[in-house]
């Protein structure tokens, strides 16, 4: 029986050092061939930058027309920018831009305060985050894409404050959101000492 023992040890010890664990199923989220750093640039990046991550829709049109313009700026203006004069962009083009993302009305947008419907141009503003997110499996469901994403702290860029699924339609060449579920993260309780 020690024998026994002694070999269960050494045979334990030896998978430890060279690094081999017991196969089995996975905890891993389901990627099925997708580059998630590449969904994370593309499709999630300003999705989490312009806030709409951080909330739940389950139709485009649910959206505020300034925090579609905060994914307009992320998406699809330059990163440098000049503080000094707002850039101006044309109307049609603009809403033309976000219609390959998302299936709103150029009513819609032109609600937005940065519209100004006598020159038919808006003025975007700026956008920035501080928290890091990442696209952390994808999958294919009834012909959509899926994308379960996380935000974490910007405390420590390792706790995760936020989790949700973005749900996204074949269109043309890319994708274009239908809906959001998401949800914050609760942080651990904190211990409570004396009484």
């Amino acid at each position: 029986m020690k024998l026994r023992s002694l070999w269960a040890a050494l045979l334990a010890a030896a998978l430890f050092l060279t690094g081999c664990a017991p196969s089995g199923p996975s905890s891993e989220p389901e990627t099925s061939g997708y580059d998630l750093t590449e969904l994370t640039n593309e499709y999630l990046a300003p999705i989490a930058i312009s806030g709409i991550g951080a909330v739940n829709w389950e139709d485009p049109s649910e959206l505020s027309p300034d925090q579609l313009l905060s994914y307009y700026v992320v998406w699809a203006m330059p990163v440098e920018r000049n503080l000094e004069e707002p850039e101006k962009v044309p109307a049609e083009e603009l809403e033309q831009k976000l219609q390959e993302r998302f299936d709103v009305s150029a009513e819609l947008l032109r609600q937005s305060e940065y519209y100004d419907p006598e020159t038919g141009l808006y003025t975007p503003g700026y956008v920035g985050s501080s928290a890091r997110y990442e696209v952390t499996g994808a999958r294919e469901e009834d012909g959509c894409l899926l994308l379960d994403y996380e935000y974490y702290s910007p405390a420590d860029d390792k706790t995760v404050i936020r989790q949700g699924t973005l749900t996204l339609e074949k269109y043309g060449d890319g994708y274009r959101y239908l809906s959001c579920v998401t949800e914050p993260v609760p942080s651990e309780p904190q211990s409570q000492t004396g009484d």
